[in-house]
This record gives C-alpha cells, sequence and structure tokens, in this order.
C-alpha cells in the first residue's frame, strides 16, 4: 500500500466506465466514506448528470446504510 502524500484529507473519485473523471470531493479525514460517497453522488446530481445505472465501491462504501443513501438520490 503506498504511503498518503497529503495526510487530513479524503478524496473521492467518480469516474465514467472508461475511467474518464466526472466529479470529485476532497474534504477532511475524519469525514467517514459513506459521507464522502453522499457528498461526490449530490455533487454529480447538481451537475445534471444522468442516472447512475451501476456504482463500483470498496469495502470503505459498504454496508446498508450506503445502499438506501444511493437508492434515495
Amino acid at each position: 500500500m503506498r504511503e498518503k502524500k497529503i495526510k487530513g484529507i479524503k478524496r473521492h473519485f467518480l469516474v465514467d466506465v472508461m475511467g474518464l473523471l466526472i466529479c470529485i470531493v476532497v474534504h477532511a479525514a475524519n469525514i467517514q466514506e459513506r459521507a464522502g460517497a453522499k457528498l461526490v453522488l449530490q455533487k454529480a446530481a447538481n451537475k445534471g448528470l444522468p442516472r447512475l445505472q451501476k456504482i463500483l465501491a470498496d469495502d470503505g462504501y459498504s454496508g446498508q446504510p450506503m445502499v438506501e443513501e444511493v437508492r434515495e438520490k
């Protein structure tokens, strides 16, 4: 695992199927991954992006609260 270059922040990226960047959110490290995911999805919705059909995420974003949050959007 690589060491973080900047401590105290987290970055959340939303990319398309080709890996092209759609949006990014940077926030303090004391915010949980699920809350960060909510922020990036809200930012994408505010940009007027079409409905997402599939979301792939690592284990930090798992759990029923995350699933319910995404379904609400």
